[in-house]
């Protein structure tokens, strides 16, 4: 996928950040670490973006949050939820309350979340792009596209050490005035190069090193290298959503923010929103090219399944919705559902017979997927010479408006 930017519609006024503190090389720095739990500053040496988020969350209002790396049920029972927990090795999610609704708000914390690199980025592409059409032997897996960017990405790009001076990394006024002179000349010989020197003025405000590199601090090195993977190899802002195995569904239903149910705090709204329309219609044409399903205003629904097995539906333009282009992923289970499950959750009594001869069992539920995944732990309990368990799904009515 393409690099989107989408809104970030955070729930608090974020703090400022304090400048003493580096948190990538000198993590002791920051007060607040000093502060944290043994399991939470491990969170943080590892990844100091996380640190960062604390830095800008009202600690004083909310309190410093409960750090969990797994979640139990009996936290359904939990009223304010303020908890942060990972789905995967560089994102994190943090569960704040919202007193004003019933859903609570579900915060992505990602690498690339306070780093605004969206000037950058465009430069650096195009520097990807020469250096990755001279490949020689094209990646075939995701994890060998990911190595190639990383790769990449360090020949384009040079991290700038913490308190040394950009111009003694630029070449200071010699390369200024050598590029001034390449433009004066570029304008005299070229009457339609204004626009074009307008273009360049631009790319030139990015720092670079005599050679072409681009100049970034540790934080916009990482937080670019997170979106080139993020974006190009995976779902793009929907890779948090898909990490997290507490989620079942994810929902977009037009402009606004992105739902999801949520196996243990049920439903909850994303920080991560839409603003208008353009951006959710070139977010979901480039999801639908990412699935390699294309989709188009001829055909503007798109029902397919991801790598994991997650299904997907895709709904583009207002051809056939009122609110705009939509999009439903429903989740697989990673572990799937066993009859344990269901007596746990209360969902069945163990004291249950078993289904045999010509006794019958039905389970109805919401979707047909839902009927599925309820009904194969059912048919543990069912004979082996028995047929198979079927689902049977009827179409769903809606009321007229």
């Amino acid at each position: 996928m393409g690099t989107l930017t989408v809104a970030v519609n955070l729930p608090f006024k974020p703090e400022a950040i304090d400048s003493n503190v580096d948190f990538y090389n000198d993590i002791d720095s920051s007060p607040l670490y000093k502060m944290l739990p043994a399991n939470a500053k491990e969170y943080v040496r590892a990844n100091p973006h996380l640190l960062e988020y604390l830095h800008t969350f009202p600690v004083n209002t909310y309190g410093i949050p409960l750090f969990l790396s797994e979640l139990k049920k009996d936290l359904r029972s939990m009223k304010s939820p303020n908890l942060i927990y990972p789905v995967n090795d560089t994102t994190f999610v943090h569960i704040l309350p919202d007193p004003d609704d019933v859903r609570n708000f579900y915060i992505p914390i990602e690498p690339s979340f306070l780093h605004s690199v969206s000037a950058m980025l465009p430069v650096i592409e195009t520097k990807l792009i020469d250096l990755i059409d001279g490949l020689e032997d094209d990646p075939i897996s995701d994890k060998e596209r990911a190595d190639v960017i990383k790769k990449m990405l360090a020949v384009v790009a040079v991290i700038r050490p913490k308190g040394t001076d950009i111009a003694m990394m630029t070449g200071g006024g010699e390369q200024q005035q050598d590029m001034k002179s390449k433009l004066t000349t570029f304008l005299k010989t070229d009457f339609t190069a204004q626009n074009k020197m307008k273009n360049t003025k631009k790319v030139h405000q990015i720092p670079m090193t005599p050679d072409g590199k681009v100049i970034l601090t540790n934080e916009e090195y990482r937080a670019i290298e997170y979106m080139l993977i993020r974006d190009k190899i995976d779902m793009g802002v929907l890779k948090p959503f898909l990490s997290d195995q507490y989620i079942e569904d994810i929902s977009c239903d037009g402009i606004g923010p992105i739902f999801i149910e949520h196996k243990i705090f049920k439903g909850l709204k994303s920080v991560i929103e839409f603003k208008v329309s353009s951006e959710l219609d070139e977010f979901v044409v480039k999801m639908a090219e990412r699935i390699k399903r294309p989709i188009t205003y001829r055909n503007p629904v798109v029902d397919a399944t991801l790598l994991d097995g997650s299904r997907i539906n895709i709904v583009y333009g207002t051809a056939i919705s009122r609110h705009g282009s939509n999009f439903t992923i429903r989740k697989v289970n990673e572990v799937p559902l066993s009859i344990l499950n269901i007596v746990n959750s209360n969902g069945i009594d163990y004291r249950r017979p078993p289904i045999s001869g010509s006794a019958s069992s039905t389970a109805c539920r919401s979707s047909s997927p839902a009927k599925q995944r309820a009904a194969r732990p059912l048919s543990s309990t069912q004979s082996p010479r028995s047929s198979r368990p079927r689902t049977r799904s009827s179409p769903s009515r809606i009321p007229p408006s």
